[in-house]
């Protein structure tokens, strides 16, 4: 009897025992998901080893009910840091490694209720004697069903708990269990191959073409006698655009010439061509990045730190290096060195940073220098794109992998480095969940993987530094920019002469200055601000109440642009009330500044200059934050006001 110890995706702590499948004979592979029962509900386990079972059992072992998988979700190395995860922060494994995978890969179940025929003739005139007759009670008359995304909605009240077990019990509707898919599958299309006789003809099409390059259409030598007019032409374009490939999407036959299709089911009718479905991996990049190009010469601090980090790679083990460089010495370039070398010892790369924006920065560097050998992970790509960029890292299609905190459980099974760039950054902790520290997994993740892990920034936090002096981690140092460029002059400006002489708060006279010499000399400025939204509280200027949210007692933020007070803790919104909620007073005002606020100010001081704002209001998804970044880089922005992601390295003005 096979047995296997399966994490389950619930609140327990440890992992329980499953039997085989009962319609599956084949052993169960290591990583994947199953459908297992719990109590009264089917739940997504994982497997993570199989056992022998205890003799003398007091108790019957539960068999899965359903496998989810075909191949694991996660290599086998990955589940002792799993485990050592689940125990350090007293998470639940199951949870872990949820948390791990990527969203929308959650399968379960649900309730559905049917209405029976006792229903059909009795209900009606029960729910008219109801006072409060709920939408879903017509639905269900309506249609004779609701579905389960309906029915978990309703049972979250007591009340309609009890009035449905009334109904069942009365034998007026049916509740089933039922399987729900995962939210997120493989993607694929149809695509168009050729049979064998027309591979052939495509071969010598081929020749032909390339002796007579003038020759586009397929002649008829190459084509099959008592063909119609709309199929020669579909193979015509087959030929055409099929890059000596015999497969081509159906879709872009059909992009080509609208009659394909009907053509298409004519010649698969004959032989000629067969249908068949494909995977594809969804493009999470759009196009591709930016191109920088590999400086000649490298500094003597880079060539220092390079050799460094690539005796660590020949030697291989755990070695946690941290690099502490200043702004514009070229890191980045370090990153690039090591990658290469790691990549030429036969292993793969994993890179984290603590934002969107600064991973949207190191995929130019890395597709340019490696190609499309790059995966990406992070909330700034679709769920989809994520499953297939996490498929992708998981098959060896990639050998780097570039991706915000959660990036580090990246499925890749033999690191050789993992980087972790600006560490000190607190946008490395998970708040809520499983809450971790990215940083310390990526040197965890090192130490299983048992490969070097560098740490790099130019302010680094406390912890890393005293762990350099005391010898835990290698220290690196690199204390000259690139070019000998010469640190920014910084100003102190007191704004508080400002206020007394009652003129704009937010510009003082030496950076309205500045901005004016700077457009005139048809150069870019930035304008950062720690802070988005509008106004950063809303006050009743009579009794001095401050709109808080209902959630973490902190002031709401208002967005002008949303029209919405909004909690930057927990994401809790509401409408601008101009009343105040304690006095009744309608004296509320907004206090405070944000980058929505210095951007609209300075439209006004600047009517005709190009102005952009760039924080998380504007840059919904990664590709919003891109196209931003490349009007700063066409010089089609003339002031950019932003919040963090502005101070990145990312931002490169002229």
């Amino acid at each position: 009897m096979i047995v296997y110890e399966v994490a389950v995706a619930a609140p327990l702590f440890g992992s329980l025992t499953y039997g085989q499948p009962v319609d599956t004979p084949t052993p169960l592979t290591t990583g994947i998901r199953v459908l297992v029962p719990l109590r009264n509900r089917s739940i997504t386990g994982y497997i993570l080893a199989s056992v022998s079972p205890p003799p003398d059992l007091p108790y019957q072992i539960k068999p899965i009910l359903e496998r989810l998988d075909v191949a694991p979700l996660f290599p086998e190395q990955l589940i002792p840091f799993f485990r050592w995860i689940a125990d350090y922060y007293h998470y639940p494994l199951g949870e872990v490694i949820q948390t791990a995978l990527p969203s929308g890969l959650r399968a379960g179940s649900g309730y559905e209720i049917t209405l029976t025929e006792a229903g059909h003739r009795q209900l009606p005139a029960a729910l008219n004697a109801l006072k409060n007759r709920a939408a879903w009670m017509n639905r269900l008359l309506e249609k004779g069903k609701l579905l389960p995304g309906t029915v978990k909605t309703i049972r979250r009240k007591a009340v309609m708990q009890n009035l449905l077990r009334t109904w069942q019990t009365a034998g007026w509707i049916d509740i089933n269990e039922v399987i729900l898919s995962p939210a997120v599958k493989e993607k694929t299309e149809t695509v168009v191959k050729l049979n064998t006789a027309l591979q052939e003809s495509l071969s010598r099409y081929q020749l032909d073409t390339k002796d007579n390059p003038e020759e586009t259409a397929v002649t008829p030598a190459v084509t099959p006698e008592g063909l119609k007019k709309s199929e020669i032409k579909t193979l015509d374009l087959f030929f055409c655009h099929c890059k000596g490939q015999p497969l081509m999407p159906r879709a872009e036959l059909i992009r080509q010439y609208s009659g394909a299709g009907k053509a298409l089911h004519s010649l698969a009718k004959s032989g000629l061509v067969t249908l068949e479905e494909q995977r594809v991996y969804r493009d999470p990049f759009g196009k591709v990045p930016p191109f920088f190009p590999k400086p000649a010469t490298l500094t003597t601090e880079q060539e220092q730190v390079i050799s460094k980090i690539k005796t660590a790679l020949d030697i291989g083990g755990f070695q946690p290096f941290l690099l502490h460089g200043v702004t514009g010495c070229g890191k980045t370039e370090v990153y690039l060195r090591a990658t290469e070398h790691c990549l030429a010892c036969k292993k793969t790369v994993l890179v984290l940073v603590p934002e969107i924006a600064l991973s949207s920065q190191l995929e130019g560097h890395f597709y340019s220098r490696f190609g499309d050998t790059l995966a990406i992970l992070h909330s700034g790509i679709s769920i989809g794109e994520r499953f297939d960029q996490w498929q992708r890292a998981l098959q060896g299609k990639v050998r780097i992998v570039i991706g915000a905190r959660s990036a580090v459980f990246a499925p890749l099974a033999t690191p050789g480095l993992i980087i972790v760039d600006e560490e000190h950054e607190p946008a490395y902790k998970q708040d809520d969940g499983l809450r971790y520290n990215g940083r310390d997994m990526a040197v965890l993740r090192a130490k299983f993987a048992d490969c070097p892990v560098l740490l790099a920034s130019a302010t680094p936090s406390v912890s890393s530094f005293y762990h350099a002096e005391q010898g835990k981690y290698h220290l690196l140092t690199m204390t000259k920019r690139i070019h000998d460029q010469v640190m920014p002059e910084v100003t102190v400006v007191d704004l508080r002469e400002k206020k007394r002489e009652r003129k704009n708060a937010f510009f003082s006279h030496q950076l309205l200055t500045a901005l004016q010499e700077n457009l005139e000399k048809q150069q870019q400025s930035l304008l950062f601000v720690n802070r988005r939204g509008y106004a950063a509280f809303m006050l009743c200027q009579d009794c001095g109440y401050i709109i808080q949210c209902r959630h973490c007692k902190v002031s709401l933020t208002h967005h002008q642009g949303d029209n919405r007070l909004l909690c930057h803790y927990c994401g809790y919104s509401t409408t601008p009330n101009l009343v105040c909620p304690d006095c009744g007073s309608s004296s509320i005002v907004g206090l405070g500044v944000g980058s929505e606020r210095i951007e609209q100010e300075a439209r006004q001081l600047f009517p005709n200059a190009r102005i952009t704002r760039l924080d998380s209001d504007t840059t919904r998804d990664r590709k919003a934050y891109l196209r931003i970044l490349d009007q700063v880089r066409n010089h089609e922005v003339d002031i950019l006001v932003g919040t963090q992601m502005v101070a990145k390295g990312s931002i490169s003005l002229q």
